[in-house]
């Protein structure tokens, strides 16, 4: 008797992926884990933010973005662009501790995915990072850093003319503000510990502090 052949059945056209048993990709899955992870070493992550980096990974996978790329290096830009959408952005120097991807990679791939997914991602303001250096800031230095300063530095970006603002790095800004709050305050933190947290040089700090300063002194409204 003739052996039968077991039946035949073609792979479904464009599916080159093993399904998970969630019928997402395998290629999806690992993309959701890597995010999950990263996730969890930062603080103060929205939901609604993490549900969005989902979204963008998935839109990423369904266009074709994810072959050619590590998956390691689009979950870490998910959240951030995620993060920038919900207007909590991370700077891109701490999504590089939490990923171990660098910065620069990051950004590229950041670039990329917004372009690919024509995505509505705001531009960073400087305000926006001000409170979380201040809080990392507070754990570092011996003096107490208080919530003045933070209000103050707010103040000066502010009262600060936006062509000087203009084009500049946000986390520099926020650095240089940071940094005469705490001259203004009597806070004694240094450029070096200012720019570890926010992940700029000092030379940064250097050029961007001096020029908010003197837009406190000449505003008469200015009000720390």
């Amino acid at each position: 008797m003739t052996e039968k052949t077991p039946p035949h059945h073609p792979a479904q056209h464009g599916r080159t992926e093993t399904l998970t048993a969630n019928a997402e990709p395998e290629g999806l899955t690992h993309a959701f884990n890597e995010l999950t992870s990263i996730r969890r070493r930062l603080t103060d992550v929205p939901p609604t933010a993490e549900e969005t980096a989902k979204q963008i990974l998935r839109q990423a996978h369904g266009a074709g973005f994810f072959p050619g790329r590590p998956i390691e290096r689009i979950s870490p830009t998910a959240l951030y662009l995620a993060l920038r959408i919900h207007e909590t952005p991370v700077p891109l120097t701490e999504i590089e501790r939490v990923s171990l991807v660098e910065e620069r990679d990051i950004g590229r791939c950041s670039s990329a995915l917004q372009k690919e997914l024509s995505l509505p991602v705001p531009p960073a303001p400087a305000t926006e990072y001000i409170d979380r250096f201040v809080t990392q800031l507070d754990r570092t230095v011996r003096d107490r850093v208080t919530d003045d300063v933070a209000e103050t530095a707010h103040e000066l970006i502010n009262v600060t003319d936006d062509t000087f603002l203009s084009g500049r790095d946000p986390t520099g800004i926020a650095a240089g503000a940071i940094y005469a709050a705490c001259l203004y305050h009597n806070v004694k933190a240094t450029q070096v510990e200012i720019a570890d947290v926010a992940g700029v040089t000092q030379v940064t700090i250097r050029n961007n502090y001096p020029k908010l300063a003197e837009a406190a002194e000449n505003d008469p409204d200015f009000n720390a």
